[in-house]
């Protein structure tokens, strides 16, 4: 019954970590936390300053994901890591990429694929832990990496009471839907609908750009929309041509910086989606590497 809830917060669209909060639950109660900024080496982008407040200065005498990969080892090795949507376990695992360190032995469970099963009246709110918390009655300061870990813990609590499954049956039912769908960038299939027993169910997919990624035997491609889509509806994935109130993941592929604005270092539909979060809308923003991670993680 007991698990482990994990959030970050990043200095910029690489996920470059600057902040890790942990929160650890035990018999339904809050056991302990842990939280720390994180110096990610890098510099900041606006926009993720804007979210969570924390700059250059802030970190700058705090330590190195490397230098806390060993606290972060002993609090979740072996146990069930729980984390909101996807966006965490890639910041962690593009961390260890950087400093060559093992990954953390756990099992990871998504929350966000929790709610959408335990509370599919609230399709048309979306599943964002924001949404949640105000459904539930919850109350938080979002973008604070220790705070957001606890939401998302109170919301598994809230999915247990209401469902009546438990944290290690949620586990193997969201494991069992994964392996009952795979894709692969190179065998693209003709197109169906969004398979509902897919890892991805539930999140509505928009991707831009040059779709290029590497195959499995080591060749890059560049994928064709129509491809891409199907990869995406084969994990669930509902694919749209536009950005709308509903898209929850929006793939960036390589853009041309020949189409962007005097002085800007990114497209207008970037800029676009990044609006749209500042203003409170729940969208993941990917890179086509991110997207087949994600399908990874869930093979």
């Amino acid at each position: 019954m007991d698990f482990v809830v994990v959030d970050v917060e990043t200095a910029n669209r690489e996920r470059a970590i600057c902040q890790v909060g942990v929160v650890a639950y035990k018999d339904s109660c809050i056991a302990e936390s842990w939280q720390s900024l994180v110096n990610p080496e890098v510099e900041f982008e606006r926009f993720n300053v804007g979210l969570h407040g924390i700059d250059e200065t802030a970190v700058k005498d705090a330590p190195t994901f490397h230098e806390i990969a060993g606290e972060l080892s002993s609090r979740l090795s072996g146990k069930i890591v729980v984390s909101h949507g996807h966006y965490d376990r890639l910041a962690f695992d593009k961390a260890a990429k950087k400093y060559r360190l093992s990954q953390i032995d756990c099992r990871w469970l998504d929350s966000v694929l929790v709610a959408r099963r335990a509370w599919p009246e609230w399709k048309e709110q979306g599943h964002s832990l924001k949404v949640l918390a105000k459904m539930l009655g919850i109350e938080f300061r979002h973008h604070d990496a220790k705070e957001d870990a606890r939401v998302a813990g109170e919301v598994m609590l809230h999915a247990q009471e209401k469902t009546g499954v438990a944290v290690l049956e949620w586990l193997d039912r969201v494991r069992s839907r994964s392996k009952s769908s795979s894709s692969s960038p190179s065998v693209p299939k003709v197109w169906a609908e969004a398979n509902p027993e897919g890892p991805l169910f539930g999140e509505v997919i928009v991707f831009t750009g040059t779709l290029e990624v590497l195959t499995p035997n080591g060749e890059r491609k560049v994928l064709t929309q129509p491809e891409a889509e199907q990869c995406a509806a084969d994990v669930g994935c509902v694919p749209k041509d536009r950005i709308t109130k509903e898209t929850t993941m929006v793939v960036f592929g390589k853009q041309d910086p020949r189409k962007f604005r005097d002085g800007q270092t990114k497209s207008n539909k970037q800029l676009d989606v990044e609006e749209k979060i500042l203003k409170g809308q729940s969208i993941q923003i990917l890179t086509v590497a991110d997207f087949f991670q994600l399908i990874e993680f869930n093979d």
